[in-house]
């Protein structure tokens, strides 16, 4: 079930399944998902990015989400 996300109800440093509007790319990430975790009051998680030095290598990074904070999430479920 989505949650409302506020920084102050996350447990920080566990990973989190996380929805934004912002997270939308067409080509890669159509539905605004990602899975990060929250440290310090800032959202990390992979996103997509084009290597602007090698047009042919395309590659995910770990990098903190400085643009927005998802709007919905939700905890893994354990196993």
């Amino acid at each position: 079930m989505w949650k409302k996300f506020n920084v102050k109800e996350v447990e920080e440093c566990v990973d989190i399944i996380a929805y934004s509007p912002s997270f939308i790319d067409e080509e890669y990430n159509p539905r605004g998902i990602r899975i990060g975790y929250l440290q310090l009051g800032v959202f990390h998680s992979a996103r997509f990015k084009e290597s602007y030095r090698d047009s042919l290598i395309d590659f995910f990074e770990d990098e903190p989400n400085t643009d927005a904070l998802p709007e919905e999430y939700m905890e893994i479920p354990k196993t």
